[in-house]
């Protein structure tokens, strides 16, 4: 009887499983054709609210140096200074934009202050700005500091691009005429150079990305 039972049942499955097969496809087909444009939909949106993120107005560019931490030594016969690697970072944190970008800046900021110093230094003081330099915690070094509304990683949208490159014109003329905090420190001309070169960097970096 048991034989029988499930004799009859393997039949009966036979019979069915076109049937059942033919009905998921046929409904996986109807769903993918309503529920997958639906999803693309939704997230080309969502990507578009991404890259369009308001960042609010950008303010021109200002720097502290290197923020709460000194911009040079001054022990006789060992004097080193750094501020000008922390200029060209406080241009790239000044300007914002995604993850990416803020540690190419960071690594670059590095690799500056390894040259002037010493890599222990170099390695501290990244370490530092990585924990120092968050996004949206409304701090005047975090990432993004020039735009008034900058809570997040974000690509920077055509038009943050423009606002950018009409405040990057006298940025050099603003370190001219620093704080007198940091013209004390003085800036060689091949320090100038460098943050000019960053500068330079970061404008070819936003024609690429538009």
């Amino acid at each position: 009887m048991i034989q029988i039972q499930s004799g009859y049942k393997l039949i009966l499955m036979n019979k069915l499983l076109p049937f059942v097969l033919l009905t998921c496809t046929t409904a996986t087909t109807l769903a993918d054709s309503l529920v997958h444009p639906r999803y693309e939909r939704i997230k080309a949106l969502r990507e578009k609210i991404n890259v369009n993120y308001d960042q609010g107005e950008f303010s021109p560019f200002t720097t502290d140096g290197c923020s709460m931490y000194p911009d040079q030594n001054y022990f006789p016969g060992q004097e080193h200074k750094w501020i000008h690697c922390c200029i060209a970072h406080d241009i790239a944190y000044w300007i914002g934009g995604t993850a990416d970008q803020r540690e190419v800046a960071d690594t670059e900021l590095k690799n500056c202050v390894t040259q002037a110093t010493n890599k222990y230094h170099g390695k501290m003081m990244y370490l530092g700005v990585k924990v120092g330099g968050v996004p949206g915690t409304g701090l005047p070094w975090a990432w993004g500091y020039g735009w008034q509304n900058f809570k997040k990683y974000s690509p920077l949208s055509e038009q943050n691009i423009e606002e950018i490159r009409q405040n990057t014109s006298n940025v050099m003329e603003i370190i001219e005429v620093l704080p007198s905090k940091l013209v004390c420190a003085g800036l060689s001309i091949d320090e100038k150079i460098y943050i000019q070169s960053i500068l330079k960097y970061k404008l070819n970096e936003l024609s690429i990305s538009n």
